[in-house]
């Protein structure tokens, strides 16, 4: 029984990581509000949660986080020998997660994605680049990244 409930936390766990950048990538497309965005991934996040914990309480208690294995078995709730498969499942999964997630939505520039014309042509790109540097440097300590306040201007 303990190596299903070991493979209940990998699969929970990788489908968990795969929602939450799933979610993210998708919202962040939408070029929206920063508000109704985060309300719309959490909701998202949220869903996908109640679906994993729904489909995979029974079996494996659906942790699907070590710190939550931990807790358990420091509780006593569960044992060592119980544990440590859970963690390293997780572990696991959310690598597994992250990569399906990564190749999916692939690791293109916060400027491409926010492009809905498709990908940037050289000019196009040329000035992305110079106008987010510019307007990095011209934020000052508030700015997170160069792409935050990058404005796409085509020649």
């Amino acid at each position: 029984m303990i190596d299903r409930a070991v493979a209940c936390e990998l699969v929970g766990t990788a489908l968990l990581l795969f929602v939450i950048v799933g979610s993210g990538v998708t919202v962040q497309q939408l070029g929206a509000d920063p508000a109704p965005s985060l309300f719309y991934h959490a909701v998202a996040v949220g869903l996908g949660l109640a679906v994993l914990i729904a489909l995979f309480a029974r079996t494996s208690g659906a942790h699907f986080n070590p710190a939550v294995t931990l807790a358990v078995w420091r509780r006593r709730s569960i044992g060592g020998q119980t544990a440590l498969p859970y963690v390293a499942a997780q572990v696991v999964g959310a690598v597994v997660g992250l990569t399906v997630a990564l190749v999916s939505f692939g690791d293109r520039p916060a400027t491409e994605r926010a492009n809905r014309r498709g990908p940037l042509s050289e000019p196009e790109m040329a000035s992305v680049r110079w106008d987010s540097v510019a307007g990095w440097v011209d934020a000052g300590p508030d700015a997170t990244t160069p792409f935050s306040r990058a404005r796409l201007t085509a020649p």
